[in-house]
């Protein structure tokens, strides 16, 4: 959309502005420098409110009412096509170039935008994690979202502006009603106030339906219309703008100007946004429009108006369509290279520029397009994405039946439905148990998704020394008698499944119970941390979070040792950190094994997991517990590697192949009968 406007004049610090917006966004999406990028929509979106209600103002006091047939024919114009262009180009790509296991997540994307409602998909049916969930980064069409709520917007509010206006002409006082009437204020600062209260409601948690509250707050159009209603309240001040001394506009843009780069460096993906965080934006971006509004320029404004920025300004939409896609394609192809991501935002200013050059401005160029013409083109700009859609639908159930993941398939505890956060022995309706002719007793195999990666190789042992084998895992969750967090949020599941599955086998007194967790992350990640189990001390630093597990796990050790029952800790595994085979585009799959492998020095993932290995270990001594570790079995040379003697060890960064896990039984099959 144009930057219209004071009386008129083109206002190229908004330009500039969208330059700011856009370029935030793309720097935190390619990890290069801005923590906090993603605030750059929270700009787009406050300018869009401005401009379009200063458009719709100018047409009201101009010609008191409003054209809603051509106002709707110029976004088909102005925004469709770039947009057509883009989703059908991208869907078409990412056949090969998008990872496989997020290709139907990125069609059935590109259908909800298509359909200008992304927004609503991603929120609801995209997986568990929102916009900065661990997957998310996969999905090629994810930005969409904000483009949906923009054009949600644009559906809605001309009429909302419009009523607004003939309630303020029913109640008019003078003789000529403005659309800056004090009932259009009114209205706009009651939906703003509205909005906030809701977004910040859900945000914060204290709304909460179906424990998808944030997603809904981020995603949703109702509670983002507070953001353009700032825009839009600015607007109807549009006209005093002028009158503010040079003095006051040059301190407004600069606390503007602050205000944007705190945020753009302060937050991070752990800040719950939006609700009250996301105010720090908007705030900056409704004082360096105002301050850009003074018929005298101050110095933020004609830096905001150089050329360049300008340049950038006007491709912003194209290159905001563009720049996720690429940044998508390079991890596909080079998923351990931070510099790929920079390079690829810094490539799609070509597809960008060439959108606004052969797209974007021959089409608004066109006034006089009869609107049978532009309903048309709409139609073609929704047909064709979808098309596209259904094609990459197709195309990816063809990569799934050549096997090309077969290598990497999920271990039979999470096929079977035994990874799940029901505890033992409160299981219905699932095949969890492994049995053996004549059976002389049963093992156990309790902890996380690394305890489920042995499971094919524990079965194989326990059944071939006459031991029925039962798994039960729960994914993210320590087998240790400790409250877990994650991301500060207690994780309350995962002490109910420890302890419940505690008792259960305590009642059924097996012959041996193995127990692995993948401790070394827990200790090292941030984002996790515990409570004592009575919930009075946290560990939060690596040291108090080794030490918390090291005297967690002893406890439960203990208490199984007191039943009689022989207990077996897995140490951790070596780990290939970024390699993710499911993260990768199809190309390098279907390419050479050696595009694919990784590899690390054994020195280097014996230090990765020292600290943790060294808790375990006096967990189990202090105990009474056997271990076992199969760090050389898996790194018998100086190089760990994810692939040898032709089979894949690996399926991910840190779990063994089900190929690699059968290969194991025979360790396995000694520990378990205490050899």
């Amino acid at each position: 959309m144009d930057a219209v406007t004071n009386h008129g004049a083109f206002r190229h610090d908004i330009q500039g502005l969208r330059a700011i917006a856009v370029f935030l966004v793309v720097a935190y999406h390619a990890g290069f420098g801005f923590s906090g990028g993603f605030v750059g929509v929270d700009v787009f979106f406050v300018v869009s409110g401005f401009v379009i209600t200063r458009m719709l103002s100018t047409e009201l006091n101009d010609h008191g009412r409003v054209n809603f047939r051509r106002f709707y024919l110029r976004r088909i114009r102005r925004l469709l096509p770039a947009l057509c262009a883009m989703l059908t180009g991208v869907l078409v790509l990412s056949m090969v170039f998008t990872p496989l296991a997020s290709q139907g997540v990125t069609a059935r994307t590109g259908i909800a935008a298509a359909l200008i409602n992304a927004n609503t998909y991603l929120a609801h049916f995209a997986g568990s994690g929102g916009y900065f969930g661990l997957g998310s980064e996969a999905n090629a069409l994810l930005h969409t979202w904000s483009l949906s709520v923009e054009e949600q917007f644009y559906v809605v509010f001309p009429f909302l502006f419009a009523a607004a206006w003939a309630v303020s002409r029913r109640k008019k006082t003078s003789r000529r009603t403005t659309a800056n009437h004090p009932i259009n204020m009114a209205i706009l600062i009651a939906v703003a106030i509205v909005s906030f209260v809701a977004s910040w409601l859900l945000t914060s948690g204290r709304v909460n339906p179906s424990g998808r509250g944030i997603d809904i707050a981020f995603y949703y159009a109702p509670f983002r219309a507070w953001e353009f209603a700032i825009g839009a309240i600015i607007a109807l001040f549009s006209t005093r703008m002028a009158t503010i001394s040079r003095t006051a506009a040059t301190s407004l843009s600069l606390v503007g100007i602050g205000l944007l780069t705190i945020s753009a460096f302060i937050y991070d993906d752990n800040t719950l946004f939006p609700g009250v965080t996301a105010v720090v934006p908007v705030i900056a971006t409704a004082l360096l429009i105002t301050g850009g509004g003074s018929t005298v320029t101050n110095i933020i404004t004609r830096i905001l108006g150089v050329k360049p920025l300008r340049f950038i300004g006007d491709i912003s939409y194209s290159w905001y369509l563009w720049h996720w896609p690429f940044i998508v394609f390079a991890a596909g192809l080079w998923s351990n290279s931070s510099l790929a991501k920079v390079v690829a935002a810094g490539l799609s200013l070509i597809p960008a520029w060439a959108s606004y050059r052969f797209i974007e401005s021959p089409i608004r160029a066109r006034k006089d397009a009869p609107p049978r013409r532009t309903l048309a083109l709409g139609a073609i700009c929704v047909a064709l994405p979808v098309l596209a859609s259904f094609a990459l639908i197709g195309t990816h159930r063809l990569l799934n039946n050549l096997s090309l993941f077969a290598p990497f398939a999920l271990h039979s505890d999470v096929q079977r439905g035994c990874s799940t956060p029901t505890p033992m022995g409160m299981r219905t309706g699932l095949d969890c148990r492994w049995e053996t002719p004549n059976p002389r007793g049963v093992a156990v195999l309790v902890g996380d998704s690394n305890a489920g990666q042995f499971t094919e190789g524990f079965v194989l042992a326990a059944n071939s020394i006459e031991l029925d084998a039962d798994i039960a895992t729960q994914s993210s969750c320590p087998f240790v008698d400790l409250r877990l967090q994650t991301w500060s949020k207690e994780n309350t599941t995962c002490a109910y499944f420890v302890a419940k599955t505690m008792a259960h086998l305590i009642s059924i007194k097996p012959e041996v119970v193995v127990i692995a967790s993948a401790n070394d992350g827990y200790i090292k990640q941030p984002y996790f941390s515990f409570r004592s189990p009575d919930g009075k001390i946290s560990y939060v630093t690596s040291e108090e979070k080794a030490q918390a597990i090291e005297d967690g796990l002893a406890h439960v050790i203990r208490i199984l040792r007191g039943a009689k029952i022989r207990v077996v800790i897995v140490h951790t595994i070596p780990k290939f950190e970024k390699w993710e085979p499911i993260a990768m585009a199809p190309i390098r799959i279907i390419g050479p094994s050696h595009w694919m492998t990784a590899t690390i020095a054994k020195s280097t993932a014996l230090g990765a997991r020292q600290t943790a290995f060294g808790a375990e270990k006096r967990a189990a001594d202090e105990s009474g517990a056997a271990t076992l570790d199969f760090f050389n079995e898996l790194c018998p040379t100086d190089h760990c590697s994810t692939r040898a003697n032709g089979i894949w060890i690996y399926r991910d960064y840190g779990h063994i192949s089900v190929e690699k896990s059968r290969q194991l039984s025979a360790t396995f099959a000694q520990a378990l009968s205490g050899k």
